[in-house]
């Protein structure tokens, strides 16, 4: 009688992370993320655009989408939608002789823009690991609603409709936005 023998198992390969996918790192774990949906991103770039003018025409700063940023070193990484980043916090004095995968500072602005991807408990996990982390002030944007929730603080939140302005706190002193115009340029001019 012929007795069958095993085959030695092999271990089952473990699928690489795709180099280009987006990511974040959460309790010390890379987790892949979504990129934002069309009307998120193009509002994200429109915010952008805004704070940049205004930040960098004054020496206060600037304005990166979808950057990563080390909020707890091995623990938290996170990639705001759009954050600013004062220049008394801005580590570059030369230009660049390198392009690190993230910046291992907090910014001062984080800003989320809700896509259909974003879950509550995300974006609320976020709001308190950007403060914790240092951040100054947090927006998160609600394209669909045009509404902005302004987060001063862990425990302190505002909330803005259209007819209302976006202002920069100590983080953009001087900085104005009306909803309506963050929003306008999503629709065609007639």
């Amino acid at each position: 009688m012929a007795t069958a023998t095993a085959e030695p198992t092999r271990p089952v390969p473990t699928a690489m992370p795709d180099p280009d996918a987006l990511y974040e790192i959460v309790n010390g774990e890379r987790r892949e993320i979504p990129p934002m949906g069309t009307l998120a991103g193009t509002l994200a770039s429109v915010l952008a655009h805004y704070l940049n003018a205004f930040g960098i025409e004054r020496k206060l700063g600037l304005a990166v989408s979808e950057v990563l940023f080390c909020l707890r070193p091995g623990q938290s990484s996170r990639r705001p939608d759009v954050a600013f980043v004062s220049y008394s916090r801005w580590p570059l004095t030369l230009p660049p002789v390198d392009d690190p995968s993230e910046f291992d500072f907090a910014p001062n602005l984080a800003v989320e823009v809700v896509s259909p991807s974003n879950t509550a408990t995300e974006i609320e996990d976020k709001i308190k690991e950007y403060f914790d982390a240092g951040v100054d002030l947090v927006w998160v944007i609600h394209p669909r609603h045009r509404r902005i929730y302004v987060h001063e603080s862990a425990s302190q939140t505002r909330l803005l409709v259209e007819t209302d302005e976006l202002d920069g706190g100590n983080v953009l002193p001087g900085f104005r936005l009306s909803i309506s115009a963050l929003f306008d340029p999503l629709v065609k001019p007639v």
